[in-house]
């Protein structure tokens, strides 16, 4: 593979998302692109992220700032839909104000999630059908469909 086919991204699927099943729970995420083309998502994370900035200015922000300061724009921009989330046996819609509530509780998922929004490879272009069929292993083995969201 030549070095722009590699890194060359589809912008639809950056910004419509990409679905990720995390099949260890028999859930599955559509999530757009944290980066590359989606300026709207790096205009609204500085904005989360420039109080935190001023007031650590000598110092690191904790990672654990950084992630609650993030997770209503994630779930905003990012975090378009899933399938499979229950709570108590029952599906839970996937509205932002469940969204932000889901990445609360579950911190550890918000954080997953996290990585797989960023992973140029869920958003590579595709460039023929065998390719289309085929998916992307993510960091974690799960692997993601680099097909736009229907």
């Amino acid at each position: 593979m030549d070095l722009f086919a590699a890194y060359s991204t589809d912008k639809t699927v950056e910004s419509e998302g990409v679905w990720v099943p995390f099949p260890h729970v028999e859930v599955k995420v559509r999530l757009a692109r944290a980066g590359g083309s989606n300026k709207r998502w790096e205009i609204e994370r500085e904005r989360a992220l420039r109080p935190l900035r001023r007031r650590y200015k000598e110092e690191g922000i904790p990672d654990s700032e950084v992630m609650a300061a993030l997770v209503e724009p994630f779930c905003s921009l990012i975090l378009k839909d899933w399938e499979g989330v229950k709570k108590d046996g029952k599906p839970v819609q996937c509205t932002v104000a469940n969204r932000v509530a889901l990445c609360k509780q579950l911190p550890d998922f918000f954080a997953e999630m996290m990585l797989e929004a960023g992973r140029l490879d869920n958003y590579r272009v595709v460039e023929d059908e065998e390719d289309a069929k085929k998916s992307s292993t993510t960091s974690s083995g799960i692997k993601a469909t680099a097909t736009p969201a229907t």
